[in-house]
């Protein structure tokens, strides 16, 4: 909390320390991310706290690796509940390139191998491109680097 416009701050109340995003809605009303949702109300005491459940996490998609890698690079990922995925390659355009999962697949840990080539078996030039998880509405994507 802050009482003297931002110059020095206090916390208030049992606040995760790793607080990475903070929204003030107005003059009464902030939400805080971090470990989870925090809504700040003002009232009688400064700040009043209350934790907000978060959405459960359905998957984890890990960095590549190598990265850059030659000739091939590994992607992994993690299901958190049983699910349809689709783990696409796409050139820096938006293209897929390749598609490397497409199926139901279990709770647990999964990696798949991308070989730097594209679906019909070239390989593609040196560069970035994009690697993208799907389970339905939710999709991630990270970046990744091609070098010859």
């Amino acid at each position: 909390m802050t009482i003297d416009g931002g110059e020095t701050w206090q916390q208030a109340g049992d606040l995760d320390p790793k607080i990475n995003r903070i929204r003030v809605v107005n003059d009464s009303v902030a939400y805080a991310v971090g470990k989870g949702v925090y809504r700040y109300l003002s009232g009688s005491t400064p700040v009043n706290i209350e934790t907000i459940p978060s959405a459960p996490r359905l998957f984890t998609l890990n960095q590549n690796y190598p990265n850059p890698f030659n000739p091939s690079t590994t992607i992994g990922y993690d299901l958190h509940q049983p699910a349809h995925v689709r783990v696409r390659v796409l050139g820096i355009l938006g293209q897929t390139l390749q598609t490397l999962v497409d199926e139901k697949q279990a709770v647990g840990s999964h990696a798949v191998t991308w070989d730097g080539r594209d679906e019909g078996g070239s390989r593609v030039a040196s560069g970035a491109y994009m690697y993208v998880i799907d389970m339905g509405p939710i999709v991630e994507m990270k970046m990744m680097v091609l070098l010859k």
